[in-house]
């Protein structure tokens, strides 16, 4: 896929506030997003040598210098001083400025979500649907909240076959030797 070139191409400007002097980031036609300044130095987003990666423009030197090879960056942003955090499928990565180390970020969210959380719960009659039971099964299952559950008929506890959260397993069925436990 190649990317919009003509006038819809995006320069970058950078403005002097003082003097009101513009700057034009050299550039040939190609689309230039998400200007970030980081001491003497505007980092950003263009997809000047094919797929979009992060470049970097010196304002001394007035040089545009291709700093990640890697295509499909998304978002640069500030990350700390001397440093930026951009997105590359699907990934938060922390690069040094001043060495151009690189770093995937491993981003953990830890909230106050108790229904997210392995929990003992108590399921209702009207919760309980498609009983998979049929002789020679060893115990009786059903689904309920999109999992699937064998019950023994005397002792023993009663276990979550699937343990699957985010998927709903349905229709539990046991197999002609009540050996194995199918769902769909």
């Amino acid at each position: 896929m190649e990317a919009l070139r003509g006038g819809q191409t995006t320069p970058i400007w950078i403005v002097n506030l003082k003097t009101l002097d513009l700057v034009k980031v050299p550039r040939d036609n190609s689309n230039d997003a998400d200007p970030v300044w980081v001491g003497n130095q505007v980092y950003f987003l263009s997809d000047r040598n094919g797929p979009v990666s992060l470049f970097r423009y010196d304002l001394a030197s007035k040089q545009v210098s291709q700093m990640r090879p890697t295509p499909a960056t998304t978002q640069v942003v500030p990350g700390r001083p001397g440093g930026l955090v951009y997105e590359q499928f699907g990934s938060i990565h922390l690069v040094d400025t001043a060495t151009n180390a690189d770093q995937v970020l491993s981003i953990r969210i830890h909230g106050e979500l108790p229904n997210l959380a392995p929990h003992l719960a108590s399921i209702l009659p009207n919760e309980i649907q498609n009983p998979g039971s049929r002789p020679p099964a060893p115990v009786p299952s059903f689904e309920a909240h999109g999992e699937i559950f064998t019950v023994p008929a005397e002792k023993g506890d009663t276990r979550n076959l699937t343990n699957t959260p985010g998927i709903a397993e349905r229709n539990p069925s046991w197999s002609p030797d009540g050996k194995t436990s199918l769902t769909f």
